[in-house]
């Protein structure tokens, strides 16, 4: 029963993989771009990760401690955009977008072995822009990041990270 039942499982679920490789659509909240970043690898009492989502509406912020991805030691803030503001980000965004579709950044074909990162995914229309964590053209992969976390309003992870519970030393 066992043999039958996993090619079925797997047949099963192969539409659904190929409706998600399909076209990519922006997080919930219409978000225009998220931010990622990882430690590296650490012992649980020092490893952390964010994302920070940039929409017209509200910049949020989720800061998870350890290696946990829900509960009590993931935080999250959030702070609203006004129009103007929201506006402004849109455009800033939208600027990096271009770049990305005009050259687009490839994924470095010698990534460090646990080594923290961060990334991001632009969401202009329907599509999906990636800056990789690990790139192969640092110096264009870094000005679009550090131009995505001077978005980020003062203090908005700092207030996910105490949002959230650090794990016991």
């Amino acid at each position: 029963m066992t043999r039958l039942f996993s090619p079925l499982l797997l047949l099963a679920l192969l539409p659904a993989c190929t409706l998600a490789e399909g076209e990519v659509t922006a997080p919930a909240g219409e978000a225009l771009a998220v931010l990622s970043a990882r430690s590296p690898s650490v012992a649980p009492s020092y490893a952390w990760s964010y994302d920070v989502t940039l929409a017209a509406s509200a910049v949020t912020a989720r800061y998870c401690h350890g290696y946990e991805t829900e509960g009590p030691a993931c935080g999250t803030a959030s702070e609203p955009l006004g129009p103007e503001a929201g506006a402004a980000l849109e455009a800033r965004i939208a600027a990096f977008a271009a770049d990305l579709t005009a050259a687009p950044i490839a994924e470095s074909l010698d990534p460090p072995i646990g080594g923290g990162a961060t990334a991001a995914v632009l969401y202009p229309g329907s599509s999906a822009l990636t800056v990789p964590g690990y790139p192969a053209d640092t110096a264009r992969a870094e000005a679009i990041l550090a131009g995505l976390e001077a978005l980020i309003p003062a203090g908005l992870v700092e207030a996910a990270a105490a949002a959230g519970e650090a794990p016991a030393e």
